[in-house]
């Protein structure tokens, strides 16, 4: 069985990583991600921990790219349903709290620099992945 949870842990991080390098050239992130996350998802799943994550995790996503103006887009709520899925609920909200916690900064010390401009868009997904690899590093270590 631990094989199977290194396939999962490796299938996880590269497929965030591979999204976050899309993102940042195209700033869209392939369907193919979202589908192999949720297959990592699949080995050892606990369903219903599984599903919870996944709703819990996107919601908050979702709801933010019905009411703003091109401030989240499709991919990264699905990413993050597919991040809930894997990590559950409360490691999703996590994941959410460091990724965006990470781009505040990120984006703090880019206005600082005088790098940073309201109208610009940046991607993501790099940092959906930081929260989503750490939650699931956290996750291994405290479950």
């Amino acid at each position: 069985m631990d094989k199977l949870l290194y396939l999962k842990a490796v299938i996880f991080i590269v497929s965030l990583i591979y999204a976050s390098y899309v993102d940042i050239k195209t700033m869209t992130i392939p369907n193919g991600v979202h589908i192999a996350i949720l297959i990592a998802g699949l080995i050892n799943i606990s369903v219903a921990p599984a599903f919870l994550g996944l709703v819990v995790t996107a919601l908050p996503f979702f709801i933010t790219a019905m009411i703003t103006d091109g401030g989240i887009g499709g991919g990264d709520v699905k990413l993050m349903g597919a991040c809930g899925f894997v990590l559950g609920a409360t490691m999703g909200i996590l994941a959410a709290i460091i990724a965006l916690s990470a781009q505040i900064i990120w984006y703090a010390l880019r206005k600082i620099q005088g790098k940073a401009n309201k109208e610009q868009v940046y991607p993501l997904a790099p940092f959906l992945a930081l929260g989503s690899i750490a939650a699931y590093l956290i996750k291994g270590v405290i479950i």
